[in-house]
């Protein structure tokens, strides 16, 4: 998630900016978004309720399978729930960040889940390959098969 913890000044600071961002998102004018230094989003939870409350249409979440697992947790009810607002996902094996064959994370009923929500488009791997980039590639072979 690139989103980090949501403090309440955080939230204040998007209501007060809100009528200024409507005006603006229709001509995509992302210049307009204040930068806060100090300050993100790392809950998945937390980013969905300011995406909920800022409601301009263009506004998604991005998911790190990873990260939301490490942090919260309940990463198949978070994707059943929440697909609508989540604008890329990303995935890694879980703990050690490798490929998603291993780990924690079982990432073919993700994968269904996905895929029964009728999501459509690519998901990220951002992991460190255990044996070389190449190498950490052959667990998408399966994937790439089945969707062509």
């Amino acid at each position: 998630m690139l989103l980090w913890h949501a403090p309440t000044r955080m939230i204040r600071q998007f209501e007060a900016d809100r009528a200024g961002r409507r005006h603006h998102d229709r001509h995509g004018a992302d210049q307009y978004a204040r930068h806060i230094p100090g300050f993100s989003l790392n809950r998945h939870d937390d980013t969905q309720v300011i995406c909920g409350e800022v409601g301009g249409p263009n506004l998604q979440v991005q998911l790190d399978c990873y990260h939301c697992h490490i942090v919260e947790g309940d990463l198949a009810v978070k994707l059943k729930c929440d697909m609508p607002r989540i604008g890329h996902i990303q995935i890694a094996g879980v703990p050690e960040r490798h490929e998603s064959d291993i780990g924690e994370l079982n990432y073919p009923d993700l994968f269904d889940l996905i895929d029964a929500r009728g999501r459509e488009g690519w998901i990220g791997c951002e992991y460190r390959p255990r044996a070389g980039t190449s190498a950490g590639l052959g667990w998408v072979k399966p994937y790439l098969r089945r969707n062509v």
